[in-house]
C-alpha cells in the first residue's frame, strides 16, 4: 500500500531560460571564434555541435524527474535518468525527519548534490523542504519534497512503527 507518492520535474522557467541562454550564447561564441579563422565549414560544424549539445541538455532537463514513494515498509527514491531506485527502510535507517534547508548554502543548488561539509547527498528539484534520512552507516541523504505538510503525519507514523528516534 502506497502511503505517499510524489513526482517532481524541472519545470521552473528559470532553469529553461538558463539552459537556453547558455546554449545559444555558447553556439554564437563558438561560431564567431571559428568564423575569425575564415573557415566557414569549421564554423558551421561548431555551431551544429553546440546546438546538438543544447538539444541534448534540453532533452535531459525535460525527462529528468525525482520520484518518491513511501509504503509502510520502505521509502523509495529515484532520480531518473541518473539514479535508479534507492530503497531505505528500518534496517538501514537510524532516524528520519522532515526539515527545511537552504539548497544554495548547504548543497550549492538543486539537483543531485553532495555536501563536503558532512551533510551528505541531496536529491531535489526545487524548494527548501525535504526528508532527512540518517543512515545506519553514519551517512545522510536529503530528499526534497513539495508536499511537506502532507508528509508530516506519514513521517511521524513511520518513525513510530520503525522504532526510530
Amino acid at each position: 500500500m502506497v502511503m505517499f507518492h510524489e513526482v517532481q520535474r524541472f519545470r521552473n522557467t528559470w532553469a529553461w531560460w538558463l539552459v537556453l541562454t547558455i546554449s545559444i550564447g555558447s553556439s554564437i561564441l563558438i561560431s564567431w571564434l571559428y568564423c575569425n579563422d575564415d573557415n566557414i565549414t569549421a564554423a558551421l560544424g561548431a555551431g551544429i555541435i553546440s546546438l546538438g549539445a543544447f538539444f541534448i541538455g534540453f532533452g535531459v532537463l525535460h525527462i529528468m524527474k525525482l520520484e518518491i514513494s513511501i509504503t509502510p515498509k520502505e521509502i523509495q527514491c529515484c532520480y531518473f535518468p541518473f539514479i535508479k531506485k534507492r530503497i531505505y527502510n528500518q534496517n538501514n535507517l537510524t532516524n528520519l525527519t522532515l526539515r527545511k534547508y537552504s539548497p544554495i548554502s548547504e548543497f550549492g543548488g538543486w539537483g543531485i548534490k553532495y555536501s563536503i561539509s558532512g551533510k551528505g547527498w541531496v536529491y531535489n528539484v526545487q524548494g527548501n523542504e525535504g526528508i532527512q534520512l540518517y543512515l545506519s552507516n553514519n551517512k545522510r541523504v536529503l530528499i526534497g519534497t513539495q508536499k511537506a505538510e502532507k508528509l508530516k503525519p506519514i513521517i511521524e507514523r513511520l518513525k513510530k512503527e520503525w522504532g526510530l528516534t
